[in-house]
């Protein structure tokens, strides 16, 4: 019998891509739907992730500073920029392990402005009242 050590392969995690995310996708990043499927394909790789760790499978990943926010990067630009940065945050509930969100999808080359910092703040409010509001909605 093996107990759970350093070689334990992790729980998947849930991952949930916000509707802004998709948008983000389809509008400013990937308009072919085959890039924005790969994409998706990359995102999900977060499943595996834990806080602190600085790679989950073959993509980096970093916390933007003094924030909630964090980073994964994907550097494969599917033929349309040098590579993507997906934003996200982690929800504690309702899965003991917690669930991802994905904010937001932006170019490698856009900077983290001010204002993009406020905007991916909003989607985080958003996206956990939204996921809150669902679990108590399936409890009931």
């Amino acid at each position: 019998m093996n107990s759970p050590g350093a070689d334990a392969i992790p729980t998947p995690r849930r991952v949930r891509i916000c509707r802004p995310a998709f948008q983000d996708m389809h509008h400013l990043v990937m308009p072919r739907l085959a890039a924005r499927a790969q994409l998706r394909r990359q995102a999900m790789k977060l499943r595996f992730w834990t806080r602190g760790e600085a790679r989950v499978a073959d993509l980096d990943c970093m916390q933007i500073p003094d924030e909630e926010l964090f980073i994964v990067t994907v550097t494969d630009g599917f033929g349309l920029a040098d590579g993507f940065h997906v934003v996200f945050c982690e929800e504690p509930i309702p899965e003991p392990d917690g669930t991802l969100c994905v904010l937001s999808v932006m170019r490698i080359d856009e900077p983290f402005s001010d204002a993009a910092i406020e905007i991916l703040r909003s989607r985080e409010v958003v996206a956990r009242e939204r996921l809150r509001g669902w679990v108590a909605s399936r409890d009931l």
